[in-house]
């Protein structure tokens, strides 16, 4: 956190941030977020698509989950990812994962 913020007395405990984050409204952050993902995306910088598998996810009720992520290199944003069953070719999921990050191909 001293790399992100000035904390002159202490950096604060982990009941502080669970205290702020209960009082954010999920919808308004996300909508913020999306706003701001929005203006990064327009910038023409370059997207990479990743698939990975979620490790630790799977039990023997299920199989793990796999996830595809779309993201801007340079700056490190996630700008969006989509679930993908396991054992499929992720490059067939590409564009109903372009299509939700509203990306033009």
């Amino acid at each position: 956190m001293r790399s992100f913020l000035e904390l002159p007395n202490r950096i604060l405990d982990s009941y502080t941030f669970r205290r702020t984050f209960e009082r954010l409204i999920p919808a308004k952050l996300s909508r913020c977020l999306s706003n701001w993902l929005e203006v990064e995306r327009k910038k023409h910088a370059a997207i990479a698509a990743d698939g990975k598998t979620i490790r630790g996810s799977g039990s023997s009720e299920h199989m793990a989950y796999h996830v595809l992520s779309a993201f801007v290199a340079e700056n490190q944003i996630t700008l969006g990812e989509i679930n993908v069953p396991g054992k499929t070719n992720k490059i067939t999921a590409v564009p109903e994962l372009l299509e939700l990050i509203d990306a033009e191909t």
